[in-house]
């Protein structure tokens, strides 16, 4: 495969993620949080049951199933739980950023508290620096749109958001050194549609199924399709076709679209100043990625 087209892969998973806030967002006016996420996540597991039909490698056998259904509930149930409710409450652009530096912040943070892994000079200085940039973005928001209780919780659900995209990394990255990654990120995401259905189970009999417009289902089907299910499947594909060093800087490309779009179809705004903050996070959380590779890396070759 060329480079041209492996780059045209990472360049579409980028924007397939950018589109998640945005089109997440235009729904939860019409059906609760965890309906929506529900709705979303089921049409992804319909895309992705025939793939893991087919998909012959080793499968997960006894206990191991919990394990890999309590990530997936962990991953993909309570992190979309909270992402949608954290979404109802504050702006689009607020999650991007939260969501954008958050998971790959915390991800590093956690392996380093949880892990016994020391914090080298250059980690210190990336975290010191999303830090700065952190104290920038949230400075500023009572000038812009107005900050309210509900926005406050808003931002609360996001970083808790981040804390369960962080967990899921790690956990699930020790899974996949098991069994194939692809298979794992579906098994997860069926595990995670199911505790999403129980939790929407109460709030299903408060929609009025039959007003929703079919501009709601085309938004759902839409963000199960792309965002979720080939979004993930073409991103696993590159990181076999160019390693993970190369695919994971698709990231930084997210929140740029998805700030954009925010802007543009939902008249979020955002300031100079807490666009530099955001530069100033997202450069911080690169070093921090950066050299925790590092380290790895030279314990898989010590090793």
């Amino acid at each position: 495969m060329s480079k041209r087209l492996i780059y045209l892969i990472l360049l579409s998973v980028a924007l397939m993620w950018g589109t998640t806030y945005v089109g997440s967002k235009a729904v939860l006016h019409m059906v609760p949080p965890t309906v929506a996420a529900m709705i979303r996540w089921g049409f992804a597991t319909l895309f992705l049951a025939p793939l893991y039909l087919v998909r012959k490698v080793e499968k997960p056998r006894g206990r191991e199933w919990i394990m890999v259904a309590l990530v997936g509930m962990l991953g993909v149930g309570l992190y979309q739980a909270l992402f949608f409710g954290g979404l109802h409450y504050t702006t689009s652009s607020d999650a991007t950023m939260i969501l954008s530096v958050g998971n790959p912040g915390f991800t590093v943070l956690f392996t380093l508290l949880f892990f016994r892994q020391r914090l080298s000079q250059k980690q210190l200085i990336g975290f010191t620096i999303a830090f700065i940039g952190a104290i920038l973005f949230f400075s500023t928001l009572q000038q812009t749109n107005h900050v309210d209780a509900d926005r406050l919780i808003g931002i609360g659900f996001m970083i808790l958001t981040a804390c369960c995209g962080a967990w899921y990394a790690i956990l699930a990255g020790r899974l996949m050194k098991r069994f194939d990654s692809l298979l794992i990120s579906i098994i997860c995401t069926f595990a995670g549609t199911l505790l999403l259905t129980l939790m929407a189970l109460p709030e299903l009999q408060s929609v009025n199924w039959k007003q929703l417009p079919w501009q709601f289902w085309l938004v759902e089907i839409f963000l199960g399709l792309f965002p979720s299910a080939l979004a993930n499947l073409l991103y696993f594909k590159a990181i076999e076709l160019v390693g993970a060093s190369l695919a994971i800087s698709v990231n930084y490309l997210v929140p740029i679209i998805s700030l954009w779009l925010s802007s543009l179809l939902l008249n979020d705004t955002i300031t100079l100043v807490q666009i530099m903050g955001s530069l100033i996070m997202i450069i911080g959380v690169w070093l921090i990625q950066q050299q925790t590779e590092e380290i790895n890396n030279r314990k898989y070759k010590s090793g």
